[in-house]
């Protein structure tokens, strides 16, 4: 009887007092996961029953079908990551049960059991994860007696993780911002604390009992890490709910977990979430793509692990000093070494993403050919120490020349290494990252020796496995090799017998082998043959030597696929003793990629050598926006200046125009600063940089009308942010405070603020459509205006795109709107009213002025 055939009969006599053994067993699974849809294994599929059916089918868009009553629906087993990529974006948990044993090996029920739970923020396949992105499952610790949050995140597809621990305020804003940061995939919380968690939306949210981590089971060395986190006990709890939960969801993961740390925050710069949008690091404020982003400008990386580490570089920039000049130091030295770079990134092409290969190397679900994959990889690390090793360097050149000369007859290619005007002294960072790649030498070979050269991508294909690699193997192919001779020999000798000219020997996994006549020819079928099976247009039968050949071909062919599968499992035990150490060489890598990445794009865009040091200036000449220039034809963006210190030059106010290119101005000092901060070249001709401690934006806003806050409340809130967690290192960007209320209140807001940072002696960029702001800088030394240049031609506005100093005298406005194709008697009329207005206008705020109070809102 065959699968289906099974199926169909268990739910013909299923119910639900008297279960047949096949649904009485898939009733016991799932009573072990009620919370998951179980993936029921039975042959080729994955069947799903009742509940779990119902909620599956419209969402993977398969027929739900009835059986006696049983709703059903299946996938194909070889489709299993499509589908289960559907039911992991619809935020359900899933719960895969295998067969584990060989159905032609057992009689009656074949034993079958949850091999794998898997959720959003557990996924280990590389083709359900984004490359160049982490997977994080962040689990968070709000404390009842405390104002203190614990937050761990666990990418479980690479083994690291993310931990803090932060003070909250009032309005959460300081998770949500951690949350935005780390952007999990899936998100833990305690029960007992789902009423004080902020709303979170289209992010999975699990509940889970930190008590439910079984600490038995957990190997000694992880338990001593843990406990050295217990002086922080909301990040204690935090990591004890990602564990518990890896623990529940595949015990096998624990293993590959790198050492909970609290992550060190006097290294790297804060940014809030309004920054990354606002400067549009990761994805733009369009579409929400990586298009026209800063990432994407910079990325020239080659690997995943490279991907991911530079995302994670443009989210915490350094902070001190001697980091970020070693940085720079080594993207320089790989800028002006330009025959080296190249042969590294020659290299580098085609590396597996060996971080996340090494994570299911360690739980057991590698193909042949992700094995092949590591070979060449580990290849690859090899070549680029070589490639280290014969750089030259103005004191070893004679001694590498005469080094080359000799190798170049081992290894041709590394003639091509040579830089006829190399005299760099490979940096002290490079060198460690070089030092931290490990040999795998006996690793390569056995690779070698084991693996084909083009081995099939799933194991049970057959054929992994090198011939000559062993003795045994080779002897069962040959039988079964010789098998095949053996059946065309029985194929000639009944055609001669039966005079059956078309008669074939075929062969299906169902059936086995047979003897195959068309209906034209069955009066020539000898009586000692037996019937196999009947089709429209033939008649399989099969003989007593047909039989005997059968059970030695498969015998032999079962017995060299058991073979195979026991040597590709030594394999990969093999490998996994190397885990450690593989993903040290991983790191190295994705270090390693992110320089040649950064030097690439400094040589492809002509950026500048930022000087980065201990001042309190900012120094920017002719400076542009790294993403505008690029949409615009050459030479159309125009570059500006920018001076900023703590002293006589704190605070600029820019006035101008709408679509003169404030905003674009403002927004490009940010990401210049960012950029050498992460050690990168920068867009500009010159920089000078006093290291600045954080990067405040506050440009536009929207309402939030879902959290019942207008645009003119975001706009306050952030302001507020931006005054209370701000220092004298800071750079602040702030475009239009107190436009989203009326005109006097809105200039009061923005003048006390401006007063309240003079006295911070914070950097300042402030934009403003308020001209009496400009009289500030006849009152106060630190503050300077600087307006956008227009001039006006046929009655049309030219905007020049150019800072000068001194402030705006006009708007403009009029003019803007013109352009925008306003109606010409609109356009007319305003004008009237504009002269009328401005004739009458009385200038209540410079009159009589009075001390003007800092709002209560920034106290």
């Amino acid at each position: 009887m065959s699968l289906n055939q099974t199926l169909a009969s268990s739910l013909k006599e299923n119910n639900k007092e008297n279960p047949t053994p096949l649904m009485a067993q898939y009733e016991k699974i799932k009573n072990s996961h009620p919370e998951e849809i179980v993936l029921f294994r039975l042959g080729d599929f994955y069947e799903m029953f009742g509940e779990d059916a119902k909620k599956a089918a419209p969402i993977l868009e398969v027929v739900l079908t009835q059986r006696q009553g049983n709703p059903m629906c299946g996938i194909p087993y070889h489709a299993l990551n499509r589908y289960l990529s559907k039911l992991l974006k619809s935020g359900l948990r899933v719960a895969i049960a295998e067969q584990l044993e060989d159905p032609s090996q057992v009689k009656g029920i074949v034993k079958r059991d949850i091999v794998r739970v898997i959720s959003s923020g557990t996924i280990i396949e590389e083709n359900l994860l984004e490359e160049k992105t982490n997977n994080f499952l962040l689990a968070l610790s709000l404390g009842s007696k405390t104002s203190k949050v614990g937050l761990a995140g666990l990418d479980i597809s690479t083994g690291e993780w993310t931990i803090k621990e932060i003070e909250t305020d009032e309005d959460d804003a300081k998770i949500l911002n951690e949350i935005s940061l780390i952007n999990p995939a899936e998100i833990l919380i305690h029960a007992e604390t789902k009423d004080r968690f902020p709303n979170i939306e289209r992010i999975p949210i699990q509940f889970f009992d930190p008590q439910e981590l079984n600490l038995n089971e957990l190997d000694l060395d992880l338990k001593k890490k843990l406990e050295t986190l217990k002086i922080f006990p909301e990040v204690f709890c935090a990591v004890q709910m990602a564990i518990g939960y890896t623990q529940k969801m595949n015990p096998a993961f624990l293993k590959n977990l790198q050492t909970p740390a609290l992550s060190p925050n006097q290294e790297n710069m804060t940014l809030d979430k309004e920054t990354i949008e606002n400067l549009e690091i990761l994805k733009n404020r369009d579409d929400g793509t990586s298009k026209k982003t800063l990432l994407e400008f910079l990325d020239q990386t080659l690997t995943a692990m490279g991907g991911r580490l530079l995302k994670n570089w443009l989210l915490a920039p350094l902070i001190k000093l001697e980091k970020i000049q070693s940085r720079i130091e080594v993207v320089d030295f790989f800028k002006q070494e330009l025959n080296l770079r190249k042969k590294a990134r020659e290299t580098l092409k085609g590396c597996s993403d060996l971080e996340r290969l090494m994570v299911r190397v360690s739980s057991k679900s590698v193909g042949p050919r992700d094995l092949l994959g590591l070979k060449f990889s580990l290849l690859k690390i090899e070549k680029l120490k070589k490639l280290a090793l014969y750089h030259s360097s103005a004191n070893e050149e004679k001694i590498w020349l005469q080094n080359l000369e000799n190798k170049e007859k081992e290894e041709p290619h590394i003639s091509s290494f040579k830089n006829e005007n190399s005299s760099l002294k490979l940096p002290k960072e490079i060198e460690t990252i070089l030092n931290e790649m490990e040999d795998e030498s006996d690793l390569i070979s056995l690779l070698q020796n084991a693996l084909e050269d083009d081995p099939p991508i799933q194991l049970e294909q057959g054929g992994a496995i090198r011939n000559g690699y062993n003795s045994h193997l080779d002897e069962k192919r040959a039988a079964a090799n010789e098998g095949k001779i053996w059946l065309q020999n029985l194929e000639s000798k009944e055609k001669e017998a039966t005079h059956i000219s078309t008669l074939k020997v075929g062969y299906t996994s169902i059936f086995g082998y047979y003897l195959e006549v068309t209906k034209s020819h069955l009066s020539k079928v000898p009586q000692h043959w037996h019937r196999k099976q009947t089709l429209i247009n033939t008649e399989r039968f099969i003989n007593e030597e047909l039989k005997s050949l059968e059970e030695k071909i498969l015998g032999a062919e079962e017995q060299a696929f058991r073979i195979e599968k026991k040597l590709f499992q030594e394999l990969i035990l093999a490998v996994e003793v190397r885990y450690r150490q593989i993903q040290k060489s991983a790191k190295s890598i994705a270090k390693l990629d992110c320089f040649l990445s950064l030097a690439e794009v400094a040589d492809l865009k002509a950026l500048a050598k930022p000087q980065v040091e201990e001042s309190d200036e900012l120094l920017i000449k002719d400076g542009w926006h790294p993403i505008v220039k690029e949409s615009l034809a050459a030479g159309a963006f125009v570059p500006n200046d920018t001076f900023l210190n703590s002293k006589e030059h704190q605070i600029i106010i820019l006035t101008g125009p709408n679509m003169a290119g404030k905003s674009t101005y403002l927004r490009q000092n940010a990401l210049i600063a960012l950029m050498a901060q992460i050690g990168s070249f920068v867009p500009a001709k010159e920089l000078k940089l006093g290291v600045v401690d954080r990067i405040f934006t506050r440009i536009g806003s929207g309402d939030k009308l879902a959290q019942g806050e207008s645009t003119f409340m975001v706009e306050m809130r952030e302001t507020s942010k931006i005054l209370k967690e701000s220092s004298e290192k800071s750079l602040i960007i702030l475009d239009e405070v107190g436009r989203g209320t009326s005109t006097y209140d809105g200039i009061s807001i923005a003048w006390a603020t401006i007063e309240y940072l003079s006295q911070k002696k914070a950097k300042v960029l402030f934009a403003t459509h308020y001209f009496e702001l400009t009289k500030l800088a006849s009152e106060m030394d630190q503050v300077k205006n600087y307006n956008v240049e227009a001039k006006e031609w046929k009655d049309t506005v030219l905007f020049l795109h150019k800072i000068v100093p001194g402030p705006a005298d006009r708007s403009y406005g009029i003019h803007v709107a013109q352009l925008a194709g306003l109606p010409n008697e609109i356009i007319l009329r305003a004008k009237k009213i504009l002269n009328k207005l401005e004739q009458e206008r009385i200038s209540v705020l410079y009159s009589n002025q009075k001390e003007l109070n800092q709002p209560e809102l920034f106290k």
